[in-house]
């Protein structure tokens, strides 16, 4: 799941992920429990578009098996964002 969206609260870019190892009901559209969440918040003058890039980069990253399972798998914090940093061949 990608909540996000802009607030004049925020100073810079937030990116907060949550895993949930039983899932939670999140009207995913298969209908599933979702099991990983990646919240944005950005300021509304983020003139390099760092927010929309960062959204862009995750979505297409999780729409990868391979690397949403490595994601599920992670064990621990580094190991997870291994997983989101690593190239994909």
């Amino acid at each position: 799941a990608f909540p996000h969206g802009r607030t004049l609260a925020a100073q810079d870019l937030i990116i907060v992920v949550a895993r949930s190892s039983k899932g939670v009901a999140f009207e995913s559209m298969d209908g599933g429990p979702t099991h990983l969440f990646f919240m944005l918040i950005a300021p509304p003058q983020d003139s390099g578009n760092q927010y929309i890039r960062s959204l862009a980069v995750l979505t297409e990253k999780m729409q990868d098996d391979a690397v949403r399972d490595a994601a599920l798998q992670a064990d621990g914090y580094d190991a997870f964002c291994q997983v989101l940093t690593e190239e994909q061949a």
